[in-house]
Parts: C-alpha cells; sequence; structure tokens
C-alpha cells in the first residue's frame, strides 16, 4: 500500500492491529476478511491524515517459478559456496515423512499432497556468497515456519564458477554461457531459481565437491546449524499516540493486546 502516512506509524499501527494474529516478527496469520480490515483502516488514516490523498493499492503475486541462470562470472571471486534447507522440529518432520512413505495407502491424502510435501522435504538453496550469516539472515527472515536452516559449505577462490558447477551437476542441464537461463531437462529437481530437490548425499557433495577442486584444497569447510535470533516487536509512546489519532487501532484494540501480552508496552 502506498501512502503519505508516517511510515513507521503506519507500520506498527499495522502489527498492533494484527498483534494477536502474530506468527513470528512480522509474519501474521490472517484470513482474507482481517487483509481486508487492514486495508480499510490505512484508507481511514489516509483520510485523517491532513495531508493524505489516495491510497495506491498494489496486489498480484510476483514471478514463478524463476528460471535457473548460470551464474555471472564477475563480481565476488571469494567466499562461500553452500548449500541451506529447513530444519524442521522432530515431531513434524516424522509426520511429513510418514505422509510422504505411506499417506496415498491409507486414502487419507492425494498423491499431489505427498508430492507436495517430499518438496517441502528436500528443498535447498544452493549458492554461493561472501556473507553467509547474513544470507542465511534473509532466508529465514523469509519464511517464518521455522527458524532454523541446516548449512553445509565450503569456502571457495572461485565461487561463481563452483556454484554454476554445483547447480549442472544436481539439475544437470547442459553446458551454457555466463548469464544465460538454462532449459532444465524433463523431472528435474529445480524447483525456483536456486532452490532445487536435493537429497542428503547432494547437499554434502555442494560442499565435497566445491572443495576437492585444487585451488580450494587449502580452504576450509563446515556444516552446522543457523537459528536467526528472536523476533521483538515493540512500541514507543508516540508510536501508540500516532496510530490511535489516525485510526489505525482502536482503544479496545490496544487494551486487548495489553491484556494478552502484559507488559510487552511498559
Amino acid at each position: 500500500m502506498g501512502h503519505n502516512l508516517p511510515a513507521i506509524v503506519a507500520e506498527k499501527g499495522l502489527h498492533m492491529l494484527f498483534l494477536h494474529r502474530e506468527v513470528q516478527g512480522e509474519w501474521f496469520n490472517l484470513t482474507a476478511e482481517q487483509r481486508t480490515l487492514g486495508i480499510q483502516r490505512m484508507i481511514h488514516a489516509q483520510q485523517v491524515n491532513a495531508s493524505g490523498g489516495p491510497l495506491k493499492l498494489v496486489y498480484g503475486r510476483c514471478s514463478w517459478p524463476v528460471g535457473l541462470r548460470v551464474p555471472h562470472s564477475i563480481g565476488t571471486t571469494h567466499g562461500s559456496v553452500y548449500a541451506a534447507w529447513n530444519r524442521w522440529e522432530d515431531d513434524d518432520l516424522a509426520a511429513m515423512e510418514t505422509i510422504v512413505t505411506n499417506g496415498t495407502v491409507t486414502g487419507n491424502v492425494t498423491q499431489d499432497q505427498v508430492d507436495f510435501l517430499s518438496t517441502v522435504l528436500e528443498n535447498t538453496k544452493v549458492g554461493s556468497t561472501g556473507n553467509l550469516p547474513k544470507r542465511l539472515g534473509q532466508y529465514t527472515y523469509g519464511f517464518p515456519v521455522t527458524p532454523t536452516l541446516c548449512v553445509r559449505e565450503a569456502e571457495s577462490s572461485n565461487v561463481r564458477l563452483d556454484e554454476g558447477n554445483r547447480h549442472q551437476e544436481i539439475v544437470g542441464y547442459p553446458v551454457a554461457q555466463p548469464g544465460q537461463f538454462v532449459a532444465p531437462p524433463p523431472n528435474s529437481p529445480h524447483i525456483s531459481g536456486e532452490w532445487m530437490r536435493c537429497t542428503e548425499p547432494q547437499r554434502q557433495a555442494v560442499s565435497d565437491n566445491t572443495h576437492n577442486e585444487a585451488y580450494n584444497a587449502h580452504l576450509p569447510t563446515s556444516q552446522g546449524e543457523f537459528t536467526r535470533q528472536p523476533w521483538q516487536l515493540n512500541w514507543q509512546p508516540e508510536h501508540i499516540q500516532g496510530m490511535l489519532q489516525l485510526g489505525l487501532v482502536t482503544n479496545d484494540e490496544l487494551q486487548r493486546n495489553e491484556i494478552l501480552f502484559p507488559g510487552l508496552f511498559v
């Protein structure tokens, strides 16, 4: 939504409005009606604001899936080539694996649902970066269902070449030029962009094959887990005053949150 409101007040006003539906941080579990309510409050606030104007509402979806491009040879040469995937809680992982293994046998789920969960379990980001913690933090911010990623990585003195080789080994596309989009073969494990279905041996091979290049033999490898820091929404008194004045939240909604989350606004 494009608006002329004080940006931090508008953002934190919507956070306050939907705080009781928070998943983590700035992610909320909202129904279509609740999303509409947020738009209605923004329209009202824009009308109340003395320097208001029409609210610009943009909606739709990004293009998906995104094609796979051979990495450009320009840019950073030293960094990490890595495989990263979601670290599920043990009970969630066991439930998904049970469905994938025998879900259609019991008749409770369809083959499409089994295929979807199978893709979720194997979904792996294979990429390169000069700052791995920052890159992994971006992924966990964009996917709030689980706070932790498993990662295997190897340092490389030629990350673009090694990244492209790892993609080709997994996806199996024909040789292509740097910067060129490739055409994955039929039944390819490619999902979107640099996300692809990988088995455990393939994830390990991203690190091993990179390290086994002669020019990388002296560089370290590592594996482990990356967990983002807990998110904590916060509001200053002037934010709360501003959102009340603009009508983004009501006093009743503010009091509801004070009861549900004692001490959060002190």
